[in-house]
């Protein structure tokens, strides 16, 4: 499960992530979609493509529906 990202910036609600899914690497900057190709390797479950988004809270939102 991933935490809802209502109310977090992108990094405190990346570093939630990373607390679910450890192998994940810390996001350090702005590169969320970049990130978010590791979340598809790594959940190994059916993630919404990141780079379809303009911002990193719709992925978020959506991922979190998902997962």
């Amino acid at each position: 499960m991933i935490v809802n990202p209502y109310g977090m910036s992108l990094i405190d609600w990346a570093d939630q992530v990373t607390d679910t899914y450890p192998q994940m690497g810390r996001l350090m900057d702005n590169g969320w979609q970049l990130w978010g190709e590791q979340l598809i390797m790594v959940a190994q479950k059916d993630v919404p493509n990141p780079h379809q988004f303009d911002t990193w809270r719709e992925w978020a939102e959506l991922l979190n529906e998902v997962m």
